[in-house]
């Protein structure tokens, strides 16, 4: 299980709305298992079914964390007509067994879907998110 500030779910799901048709991405920073900071990045490929963050963006942003004595926990994507399920591109590209990936999809715009998982060893495990306040 996972905790999820409210006010970044919300940060999450307009930002995804807002790259519209382009698909969203950002990373996520707290501390233990609350999510409680969101940094949204550019996705590169300017693509409605890939994303690709620059190095240097995520290296900067990760600076950025780290000055806040926070830690990168959580990768986010969205997917403009897909589930909210990691593709076979985003297990492939999995690079950190301990980051979490939280994925929105906007596939049926009145039923918003977030969910987040673990992928190690190109297993893929969902976990429960819970909203904090």
């Amino acid at each position: 299980m996972i905790e999820l500030a409210s006010s970044v779910q919300e940060k999450l799901l307009s930002y995804a709305r807002q790259c519209h048709p382009e698909e969203a991405c950002g990373v996520l920073a707290g501390t233990g298992r609350l999510l409680e900071e969101f940094y949204p990045l550019s996705n590169q490929d300017r693509s409605g079914t890939s994303f690709y963050i620059d190095p240097k963006e995520l290296l900067e942003t990760v600076k950025l964390i780290r000055s806040k004595r926070l830690r990168m926990l959580a990768v986010f994507h969205s997917h403009l007509e897909a589930d909210a399920y990691p593709s076979a591109k985003d297990i492939r590209l999995a690079y950190d067994p301990d980051l979490i990936h939280l994925i929105c999809s906007l596939a049926r715009p009145k039923e918003t879907a977030l969910r987040a998982f673990r992928i190690r060893d190109g297993k893929v495990t969902e976990l429960k998110v819970q909203l904090a306040d």
